[in-house]
């Protein structure tokens, strides 16, 4: 490994509130949002420090910090501090002035980043690709919009972004779920994207990102959808261009993503007409 890489301290700002992602992050900050159908956001930024070489990790966490904890205690103690390896989560702390830090990521690195290195070198990084012949992706996915159509590029013939890329990785935290079982309706040429753990039975689904531990019921519709770990679905719902969060249950002969003015009325619909259901939240 390049001295360079070997000596680079690695700061990854993990506070965002990410409110334009609400209510995804009604219980949890944005880079512990699920993404790709058993991803956590946070998990790409810390697979490219791992491709890159990068073994030196700060996380600095802020806002609801408490899934982002646990997902990396689970899948992210991987380092050799007998290496001078780490991953270390810096949570926001009281300085002397007695104040929480409280602004921005620009201020964040003007003044506090200078302040907590006493030693070496911290420089930016401009992340390799594994695959120099790939076009390297990127995507802001702060908008619920554009959070479903990074969600969406994954099924297609030809993702522009692969996960399948052996050359670049992606790690994460997967639970021990066992294999899905899937009775489908034929389609039309339509691609998903599901998880492990899935049970879909005699449905039609069609062009959806579908998570780890998703029942599906007989007779329901998904079209163009991201459903997360553990929803279910009942019997004869219908849903077209839902995000439904993790743990949401959708009652038998639901409609969502059909009738644009009731959907307003009950639940996030984004100025693209993509719903956004939280557990927690009535569904009628």
């Amino acid at each position: 490994m390049p001295d360079e890489l070997q000596n680079t301290l690695t700061m990854i700002l993990a506070g965002g509130q990410g409110s334009r992602l609400y209510p995804l992050t009604r219980n949890q900050a944005k880079p512990a949002v699920p993404f790709g159908g058993m991803y956590r956001i946070i998990d790409f930024t810390l697979s490219n420090c791992l491709n890159s070489n990068l073994r030196r990790i700060y996380v600095l966490t802020q806002y609801m910090s408490t899934s982002l904890d646990r997902h990396l205690q689970r899948g992210w103690s991987i380092f050799n501090p007998e290496l001078d390896e780490f991953i270390f989560e810096v949570p926001p702390q009281f300085r002397l002035a007695g104040n929480w830090y409280r602004d921005t990521a620009h201020d964040f690195g003007q003044n506090i980043i200078p302040s907590m290195v006493d030693s070496g070198r911290v420089f930016a990084y401009n992340f390799k690709h594994g695959n120099r012949n790939s076009t390297v992706y990127w995507r802001d996915i702060g908008l619920l919009d554009a959070y479903w159509e990074a969600n969406m590029d994954l099924v297609s013939e030809t993702p522009e972004f692969d996960l399948h890329d052996p050359n670049w990785p992606i790690r994460t935290h997967a639970h021990p779920y066992p294999p899905s079982r899937l009775h489908i309706r034929p389609q039309n040429s339509s691609l998903l994207v599901v998880a492990q753990g899935c049970v879909i039975a005699n449905a039609r689904v069609e062009h959806s990102v579908i998570s780890a531990g998703v029942h599906i019921d007989s007779g329901a519709q998904i079209t163009d959808s991201v459903l997360m770990e553990g929803v279910k679905v009942g019997a004869n719902a219908q849903l077209h261009r839902v995000i439904a969060d993790e743990g949401v249950v959708i009652p038998s002969g639901a409609q969502i993503g059909i009738n644009r003015e009731d959907d307003r009325r009950r639940f996030t619909v984004t100025d693209g007409g993509v719903i956004a259901i939280s557990k927690g939240l009535p569904i009628e």
